[in-house]
């Protein structure tokens, strides 16, 4: 008993050790922020937006990867996909590599210590690259733009999903935070400083103190992500996202049954669908959705839904009405959508 308790105690003391050690911030890439970091072959690149953040891309086998990059002074760097990164702390399944970065004079050695792409065990060189750097922007307000173009790059709408995530930041805050802990602003990742590295951003657009990106997408249509400012005065978050391949017209809808069909039911007949909960209180237990129509009215339908509300399956359609869009509903991101479509035809016709 006596050697178990004395193996313990130095176990215990090894750990205090270690934890106490100090980490030289001078061989600690993750520390130096707001950097440009490339392989030789230009495989592997990334920008440090923050202490301890990156984010970046990777190419195996001639397949490239957008990826968020995480790691603290003394500690391994952990490689993740964008997948499932855009709320919560990225989980174990969607981690592609870990790394350790050695400090080599100009340089940082990386050795593979695990990889899902089976190149456990290689040596990749970084370099820093400071007129890459410097062509990085990641204030928001260096990108505003006075010209109502989509000029930015195409994307396939499962990156675009993947990185703003399942649903809305604003309508994923109302199924998950009441029921969780904390508030949805504290565990957010995905804001516009890391956004403006993985994506090609030319521009955003300001209507009325609201914020927005257009994004082309490959499969069609466009994808539309409203930004708000929320505790990070300088990085704002994505608030609210609709894609809008095509609109559709109040026909399409006739199947929906009150009392049966979920939003879910209403969001997959047409996606350019706004959702809005209560702003009184979740006691009454009612939420509102507008989807715009080919003619350019709102379909507006109100639903209900019985205690823990996590999905838009949850919500069950109460009432069904065809409104025009009014004064009382200008705070619509739609609303947004509509002025922007309307100055791209303005611009179309003085050309």
């Amino acid at each position: 008993m006596k050697k178990i308790f004395i193996l313990f105690f130095i176990v215990l003391l090894s750990v205090v050790c270690a934890c106490n050690m100090q980490v030289n911030d001078k061989d600690s890439i993750m520390t130096k922020t707001h950097t440009y970091w490339e392989s030789e072959d230009g495989d592997v690149w990334f920008y440090i937006t923050e202490r301890g953040h990156a984010a970046g891309k990777i190419t195996v086998d001639n397949i490239t990867y957008p990826v968020y990059i995480r790691g603290t002074p003394g500690l391994n760097v952990y490689v993740y996909s964008i997948d499932g990164f855009s709320y919560l702390d990225p989980f174990f399944e969607d981690l592609y590599e870990e790394w350790t970065c050695d400090f080599d004079g100009d340089s940082y050695r990386i050795s593979i210590v695990n990889s899902e792409f089976g190149r456990k065990g290689s040596q990749i060189v970084i370099r820093r690259c400071d007129d890459k750097a410097e062509q990085i922007k990641t204030d928001y307000k260096s990108f505003l733009s006075e010209e109502k173009t989509s000029g930015n790059s195409v994307y396939s709408l499962s990156i675009l999903k993947n990185f703003f995530g399942k649903y809305p930041g604003k309508e994923y805050n109302s199924y998950v935070i009441p029921y969780t802990y904390g508030c949805w602003e504290d565990i957010c990742n995905n804001f516009f400083s890391r956004a403006s590295v993985i994506f090609e951003i030319d521009s955003i657009f300001e209507n009325d103190n609201t914020y927005y990106t257009v994004f082309p997408v490959e499969e069609g249509g466009e994808f539309f992500v409203f930004w708000e400012l929320c505790k990070s005065e300088s990085d704002p978050l994505p608030f609210y996202y609709i894609y809008i391949p095509e609109l559709k017209s109040i026909d399409d809808f006739a199947a929906l049954q009150i009392g049966t069909s979920s939003a879910q039911d209403v969001a997959d007949i047409s996606s350019a669908i706004e959702i809005h909960f209560d702003s009184i209180g979740f006691n009454l237990k009612r939420a509102n959705s507008y989807t715009l129509l080919s003619d350019g009215t709102l379909l507006q339908i109100q639903y209900e839904y019985q205690n823990e509300c996590n999905t838009r399956d949850d919500l069950i359609v109460e009432s069904i009405e065809q409104v025009e869009l009014n004064e009382d509903l200008q705070y619509l991101y739609l609303n947004t959508i509509i002025e922007y479509w309307s100055n791209i035809k303005t611009v179309a016709a003085d050309e």
